[in-house]
Order: structure tokens, then sequence, then C-alpha cells
């Protein structure tokens, strides 16, 4: 029989790492590493007050079989940490357990209004445990997309077999036309991390209307640069005559597996696209690579990449029936 435990504060979190380590062998995605929990938690969610840090440890016997990073907002929402800011949600998981005893258990021990999750997959393990809940309380939607380009180990935009000649041309050109730019790619092994550079970046994305105000907030900042001195992030920079113009944020889960997460550019037109071209360019030199381009179906990456797409999907599970509808109508105008 599985019992739960809740974990509330950080130093009980900072205790879970070891078993958490194990249980992220199973995930393919940085997002569920600890890193990138923790110290969005420590870093950001924790300086609010209202936010209550409620991560479900379930346990057989003394073998953790889950971990669920969850919190309570101000609403008393029961969501997963920086869901917001995740691409993909997920929990972390070894095997199967009792979900009908599970949610008993949950039901026991938090005191919540409603259940958010967001941005997951349809083979996330998340999906597979939360489809056990009765439908009439819950409410599924898919809002958005990700998209994923797998590509052979050659040369780039020759390695991709379903470009056309017009496609190839496209690339190739762009490659042309900045010749003359340096390429690099970051990694905590060779490089420091560039934060002063960063920031110039963000401050000029922000005083050009491309983001607002609050793009890229110190706590994120220090989470991004806490992840690439794990060596859980690289980055893909740009330079022309040693500046700097370019930056993509990249979470790098294996050494043929990366997802580009957050884009940083000046001015100058198209050069976050050939910062892209160049990555994909270097990586699939090496082996086969898998290259997620995120959360959102942008033109920009449909038209020049052509990845597959894929919907990821929201759950809200709720206590009453009544709760339910009256969310499924509130979310059904906004989108009107």
């Amino acid at each position: 029989m599985i019992k739960i435990k809740v974990i509330k504060n950080s130093i009980d979190f900072r205790s879970l790492k070891q078993e958490w380590d194990i249980l992220y062998d199973f995930s393919p995605s940085v997002f569920q590493s600890f890193t990138f929990n923790y110290y969005s938690w420590l870093y950001d969610l924790s300086l609010n007050s209202n936010n209550n840090l409620s991560i479900v440890v379930v346990k057989k016997g003394e073998i953790v079989q889950s971990i669920i990073p969850f919190y309570i907002d101000a609403k008393k929402r029961l969501r997963l940490i920086n869901d917001i800011h995740v691409d993909f949600c997920d929990i972390l998981a070894n095997k199967e357990f009792d979900y009908n005893l599970f949610f008993q258990l949950l039901n026991d021990k938090l005191d919540y209004k409603f259940i958010q999750l967001l941005n997951f997959k349809g083979e996330s393990k998340l999906a597979k445990v939360f489809s056990h809940i009765k439908a009439k309380r819950k409410y599924l939607s898919s809002h958005t997309e990700y998209s994923v380009l797998n590509i052979s180990k050659g040369d780039f935009p020759y390695n991709v077999l379903n470009y056309r000649s017009k496609q190839k041309h496209r690339i190739n050109k762009m490659k042309k036309k900045f010749k003359d730019y340096e390429h690099q790619v970051l990694t905590v092994d060779n490089d420091y991390f560039p934060r002063n550079e960063l920031e110039r970046l963000k401050e000029i994305m922000i005083e050009k209307l491309d983001r607002k105000d609050f793009f890229l907030t110190n706590p994120t900042i220090s989470l991004i640069s806490k992840l690439y001195k794990n060596g859980e992030v690289i980055l893909s920079v740009m330079r022309h005559k040693g500046k700097l113009i370019s930056m993509s944020i990249i979470l790098n889960r294996s050494e043929n597996n990366f997802q580009f997460w957050i884009d940083l550019f000046d001015t100058v037109p198209m050069i976050n696209i050939i910062n892209y071209i160049n990555f994909i360019s270097y990586v699939s030199s090496f082996r086969d690579v898998s290259i997620n381009f995120g959360r959102g179906r942008y033109s920009y990456k449909e038209s020049n990449f052509m990845p597959q797409f894929f919907s990821l999907y929201n759950c809200y599970i709720f206590n009453t029936t009544f709760d339910k509808y009256c969310y499924v109508i509130f979310d059904k105008i906004r989108f009107i």
C-alpha cells in the first residue's frame, strides 16, 4: 500500500535531492530536474508568503515511487512549481501506483480549491496519473502546441530528408548572408555565464517593445545561471565585430536532446534565425539530434525549419461539478 508525505519547507525540499535525481533519470526534460524546481521555488515562488510549498512524495514501503512538485498559491490552486515558465510540466515517477488511493490521500493531506495542471504532453506521466480522475470533475483543454525536428548526423540542411530544394536554398542563403558573423556554443566547462550581456539584450528587447517590462526577472536570470553552472543549460550566441548580439538559452538534457527555451537578440534583422541555423548545424554535425522548439506555434519557426507539431494540454480538477462548469464557461469566453 502506498503512503504520501507532503514537503512544506525549503530545508526538507533540499533533502529530497538524492531521491529526486534517481527519479529524474526517467524524465526526458530539464524542466523536471531538481535544480530547475528547487531554485524556481527558492529564488522566486518562496518570496511570496501566500505561496505554500506542498511537494507530494509517494512511497511504497521505504521506496520513493513518485515526486510531484506541487505548491498551493494565493487562490488555493494546487499547481506545479513554475508552471507558467515551464514548456512541459510533468511529475517524476519510475513505476505505476494505486491512483485511486493516491487521490484519496491527497485530499486528506492538502486543503485546496482545485488542481491546475498546465502544458503537459499527451504521453506524459502526468497525463496518465490524472486520467484516472472522473470526467465529471475535470476539464481538459488544449490551446497550444510544441514542435520537434529530428535530424540525422550530417551537413544541415541536407541531413533533413523532408526538406525540399526551396527550404535548403533559404537556409543556405541565410548562412551566406551572415558568414562574417561569429557563432559560438557556450558551456560551463569552457565559458563563463555572460550575465551582463544577457541583461543588455533583455533591456534592448524591452525598449523596442518586443517583450514586456517583466520579461526575464532577476529570479529567472538567477535560475538560468544555476542551470548553466549545473550543465543543464547551454547558450548559443552570435557576435559581430566582438559584440554579442543574439543569445538562445537552450536546455541540454543529453548530448543529442536539445530544447530552445528563451531567445534574446538586438535589432539586426533575422539574427535569431541564423543563430538557430548555426546551432542546429553545429550539433547535428556530430550525431543524430532531436531539436525541440518549445511551446507555441511561431510562424518563423514553422516556415524556416518545418518541425512536427504536437498538442499540449491543460487540466483542471475540481471538488464539485458546479466549480467545473463555472470554470469551463470562463475558459470558453476568454478565447472568443
